[in-house]
């Protein structure tokens, strides 16, 4: 998947900042990328009939109650889908191939005279060209199954939009639970991100929020990684994923509704479901207050099924302030601290050893960062203007291309003795797990500073987590990914200002989340 770099986009949107600042609410501009060009081939769909979108008014027969009832909001979110633009550049995942393969209906398609039934029809949807038809007619490949195969490598290679315009086609031919196991993979999956699919209408006067199409979430998957210095990460699920979600504040707060944090939201979901965790009870909590949020995180840490998994996330997107205070939509604040004592090996011993992630996308301070403008000579050095800095104790002094010392002085020097007053050996004590270790706690801005967000693609801290992880998580180890979002996180400039995501870990092992191992299509 192509990763955006922002500043080569040459368009702007609206951004704000996760505080109660002077600047939340006014007009900021940010280059973000623009809506993908329609073409022929994404042309608008016909949508499905209006009783088949949001409610049973007809009840086919050969389905029971509850497959009826599935099969109406499968339809619903399929009319959505082709509606908007978001699914036009994603391509089919592995297991999304694999499912549509083996279904019943996509067997039967091949029976005589059928081929060129549904070909036509696809041609009529633009999920095939008429000059693909034509080759397909009259080619006479070894086999029909390899025929077949032929026809699955073209639909697969075209993307995400010509196996929904397939399902369309597996409806009308009355393959109604074929077409509730694709669309219901993909929505569980998260391969389309279900906040900017059509365009939102919820601004006076209908006019809509945003036609941007979103980064698609699409996780690459790897080889296992293990070992006795990494932790074990082979669950299924991995581990469960809390998602906190804070967009409207209640009126009397100083804080101004998060505008783009939906998509944040379900680009995390997309992403943790894709590797392989399952999202606690299913949702997004949104617009938590204070206690709310207080009951939820105890409720989670005591999930007796953290037992049975190798893992867990808690992502807390809302309003925040020095301190690790962050806001509830009452206007309250609970702290960074408070939340991750409910995690510790006492408090949750179902997940003592096992590795607890915490993001916490949130500002946590009024003060900006402008950074200092470097130049880099020939040899990539970094040349700055010239700035003088206290030079602390210890600190190595370079003078011409030698170090003279990084140790201070006889009278300074501090001098740890071998001898204490009780020695004790590992044999003496039973192994512990101390309380606050295995925790990873990501912010997505350093203390006291704030977190920047677009209105209409969510903050900047996310979409680059999201795009970094969803590329390396096969093959790269947690914290070094993080390394690398911060990296490319400091790329990002904002009317000069520049930000930093924070990490404080208390890991002992290096984390690889293995995305797709041991995890079925199913799933």
């Amino acid at each position: 998947m192509e990763r955006l770099r922002i500043a080569d986009q040459p368009d702007v949107r609206n951004v704000e900042v996760d505080a109660d600042h002077p600047r939340v609410g006014s007009a900021q501009k940010y280059p973000w990328p623009s809506s993908p060009t329609q073409t022929e081939s994404t042309q608008q769909p016909q949508s499905f009939p209006k009783s088949d979108t949001r409610k049973l008014e007809h009840f086919e027969p050969g389905l029971t109650t509850e497959e009826n009832t599935k099969l109406v909001a499968c339809l619903g979110k399929l009319t959505n889908w082709l509606a908007g633009q978001a699914c036009q550049k994603i391509p089919v995942p592995e297991d999304v191939r694999t499912l549509v393969e083996k279904l019943p209906g996509s067997k039967e398609l091949f029976g005589q005279g059928k081929p060129l039934l549904f070909l036509d029809r696809l041609a009529d949807l633009g999920a095939v060209t008429v000059d693909f038809r034509e080759k397909y007619i009259v080619m006479s490949p070894s086999s029909q199954e390899e025929k077949r195969k032929d026809f699955f490598d073209y639909l697969f290679r075209k993307g995400m939009r010509a196996v929904l315009n397939f399902a369309k086609m597996l409806y009308e031919d009355k393959k109604l639970l074929d077409v509730i196991k694709i669309v219901e993979h993909i929505s569980n999956r998260g391969y389309i991100p279900a906040e900017n699919v059509t365009a939102r209408t919820d601004k006076p006067g209908g006019s809509p929020e945003s036609s941007t199409a979103p980064t698609a979430v699409v996780v690459k998957k790897g080889h296992y990684k293990g070992g006795s210095r990494i932790y074990e990460m082979s669950s299924n699920p991995r581990g469960y994923v809390l998602i906190i979600n804070n967009e409207k504040f209640h009126e009397g707060t100083p804080y101004t509704e998060r505008r783009g944090t939906a998509l944040d939201g379900d680009n995390l979901k997309a992403l943790f479901v894709q590797i392989g965790f399952k999202i606690y009870e299913g949702q997004q909590f949104r617009d938590q207050t204070k206690k709310e949020m207080e009951v939820l995180v105890q409720r989670f840490a005591s999930d007796k099924r953290h037992a049975h998994v190798h893992a867990s996330v808690v992502c807390v997107l809302s309003h925040g302030k020095e301190n690790g205070r962050i806001a509830g939509v009452d206007g309250q604040h609970i702290t960074d601290v408070e939340i991750e004592r409910n995690f510790t090996a006492s408090s949750a011993p179902g997940l003592a050893g096992k590795p607890k992630l915490f993001f916490f996308v949130a500002c946590r301070g009024n003060l900006w960062d402008n950074g200092l403008t470097v130049v880099k000579d020939a040899h990539g050095n970094i040349v700055a203007p010239a700035t003088t800095f206290p030079l602390a104790r210890g600190m190595a002094v370079h003078t011409d291309g030698g170090v003279e010392s990084d140790a201070v002085s006889g009278g300074d020097l501090l001098v740890m003795s071998s001898n204490c007053d009780e020695q004790r050996t590992p044999a003496q004590d039973p192994r512990k797990i101390p309380d606050f270790t295995d925790f990873l706690s990501v912010y997505a801005t350093i203390p006291g500073h704030i977190s920047y967000r677009n209105t209409q693609e969510g903050t900047f801290f996310v979409k680059e987590f999201v795009n970094l992880v969803s590329e390396e998580a096969c093959w790269n180890d947690l914290l070094m990914m993080i390394t690398e979002v911060n990296n490319r996180l400091n790329d990002i400039t904002y009317k000069g200002e520049t930000q930093t995501c924070y990490t404080v870990t208390r890991l002992r092992k290096a984390l690889f989340l293995n995305p797709g191992y041991n995890i079925s299509p199913e799933a």
